[in-house]
């Protein structure tokens, strides 16, 4: 997205690129298919298919294993965020209430029924895996941060059932969380080898310096995803509020968003320069803490500029 000829916004990290991206995003595609996930007309497809791609450029130093997970998590994410967002049940309090209960029961450690729907199989699917590579410190603090992502969820899902327009400041308290960018960073733990006593994970440092480059995330999502977000009639985003509080035009409303988005980038980078105060060996992993949230931003920017599912239909 552009303006003036320039990019309405910038990252001052250099991309990357995972050297297995490519068969690990077929990979991707075809667990989808295999757990069943997948829409089933083409046009829906081609909106799908490039997870693999993403993940690549997020975890560029993961394993082979470790991302084949990220990526299939990712896919799960964004096909899960659909049905909530694009179809009838995002508006259905209910339905979504009962499909969380389920997922919530797989994260504390339940089997998937038979007649679960294929979402609540292919998340067991994941926690499996992920059991395997991860520390139970890890997999817990995981499990833990998906289920708040789906309590945000029924937040957002409140506000479509009501036709509820919430506040700017109340949608930027819960932004953090609907976008299920914490479980994700959870998943730098992993592929970067962070190792860090509880002690330190939750220093308020740290936890700030998290919660700015997620709201860097979040923020652009809603500026890329925002032609996607008005198709659908859905105001779960902050250009849209931005422009209803202020009563501004949509433009004003879109330069004020990536205004808040660069806040939050310098807001990051002073944090971040701050977290080197810290002695070795923690230094390290911090250092290998914010290079994962420096992929995760730039990647999010690339991906969501080029990715099928935020073109028009």
């Amino acid at each position: 997205m552009e303006t003036n000829g320039r990019p309405l916004l910038s990252y001052p990290f250099p991309p990357a690129l995972h050297p297995l991206a490519e068969p690990i995003n077929r990979a991707t595609i075809d667990w989808t298919h295999r757990v069943g996930i997948m829409p089933t007309e083409p046009a829906a497809q081609r909106r799908h298919e490039e997870y693999g791609w993403f993940g690549g450029r997020i975890y560029p130093t993961a394993s082979e294993e470790q991302l084949d997970l990220a990526s299939c998590f990712l896919a799960w994410l964004f096909l899960a965020d659909d049905q909530l967002d694009e179809t009838l049940l995002g508006r259905e309090t209910t339905q979504v209430a009962h499909l969380h209960t389920r997922f919530d029961s797989i994260l504390g450690g339940a089997h998937a029924r038979p007649d679960d729907v294929p979402l609540v199989h292919a998340l067991e699917d994941i926690l499996v895996r992920l059991a395997k590579l991860a520390s139970a410190p890890l997999l817990e603090r995981f499990c833990r941060d998906v289920s708040a992502y789906f309590e945000a969820n029924r937040w957002e899902c409140e506000n479509r059932r009501r036709h509820n327009v919430p506040c700017v400041a109340e949608y930027v308290a819960m932004r953090p969380f609907t976008g299920a960018v914490i479980p994700c960073f959870d998943l730098i733990y992993l592929t970067n080898q962070v190792d860090l006593p509880e002690r330190l994970h939750a220093h308020p440092l740290v936890q700030a310096t998290q919660l700015a480059a997620n709201r860097v995330i979040c923020y652009s999502n809603d500026i890329l995803s925002l032609g996607k977000e008005i198709r659908h009639g859905d105001v779960n985003n902050l250009v849209i509020l931005i422009q209803h509080e202020q009563r501004c035009s949509l433009n004003d409303a879109l330069h004020r968003a990536a205004a808040l988005h660069d806040a939050e980038l310098a807001t990051y980078l002073s944090l971040e320069r701050s977290l080197t105060a810290f002695e070795e060996p923690v230094a390290s992993h911090l250092a290998r803490l914010t290079a994962g949230l420096r992929s995760w931003m730039r990647a999010n920017g690339d991906w969501s500029e080029r990715a099928a599912r935020y073109k028009d239909d």
